[in-house]
């Protein structure tokens, strides 16, 4: 009898008497930062000086490289459940190019506290950040840190930046809901409705806002 047996019974079971209750706790494991249960060490990349986030209290700080650069910035934005240290390969490439480079770690990511985001959370973090750099030129995002980093985009009324480069990127958020596979949960249909409007809820917008597509349709920048 394994572990995942008995969760998937357990909300099985909280599923017939309870299915708010059921909803709630499988957003929580949908909207979870710590698949593998890892926190990684609060230590400086090599190469990287510390910078200060404004505006954001879920993100505070980040990590930039060649940071006297004078060709604007490239700002990483890592997928759900990573952390920065994932897109590192990309900065000598793009040191090289003459940019100064700035990765964070998202709200309950990395060395950040908690175990749970929302898609809304982290587009404030990414807002934020281009905030504070000010001069971002490119933006590469890797996953559903595609869509924060194309809806932050969309929202910021700041210096826009000239291209996104989305790695692997999913087209909604709602397409991820519907192939996730429960992580052990008992998935029935109502319960699926259920996670859509405690995400509804949690965030403050519908999941359908979540899309990729329509959050870039008024974009001007090549992708």
């Amino acid at each position: 009898m394994t572990s995942r047996w008995l969760r998937r019974h357990a909300h099985r079971t909280a599923g017939t008497l309870a299915p708010r209750l059921a909803a709630r706790w499988a957003t929580d494991v949908f909207s979870s930062t710590r698949t593998y249960g890892l926190r990684p060490d609060d230590v400086l990349p090599l190469g990287a000086a510390p910078f200060t986030v404004h505006g954001d209290k879920n993100v505070t700080d980040g990590f930039l490289w060649n940071e006297n650069a004078t060709q604007g910035s490239a700002l990483l934005v890592h997928g759900w459940a990573a952390n920065s240290s994932s897109m590192h390969s990309l900065v000598p490439p793009l040191r090289a190019q003459g940019l100064r480079v700035a990765a964070f770690d998202g709200p309950a990511h990395g060395v950040r506290a908690g175990d749970q985001a929302t898609m809304t959370q982290y587009t404030h973090a990414v807002g934020a950040v281009l905030d504070t750099l000010g001069d971002v030129r490119v933006v590469v995002a890797h996953s559903l840190g595609s869509i924060a980093a194309i809806a932050a985009i969309a929202e910021h009324t700041g210096h826009q930046p000239e291209c996104a480069v989305l790695i692997a990127p999913p087209a909604a958020l709602g397409a991820v809901l519907e192939r996730w596979d429960g992580a052990g949960l008992h998935l029935t249909r109502p319960l699926v409705e259920g996670i859509y409007q405690e995400l509804h809820h949690r965030n403050g917008v519908p999941v359908s806002h979540w899309d990729l597509a329509a959050l870039g349709a008024a974009l001007d920048l090549p992708t």
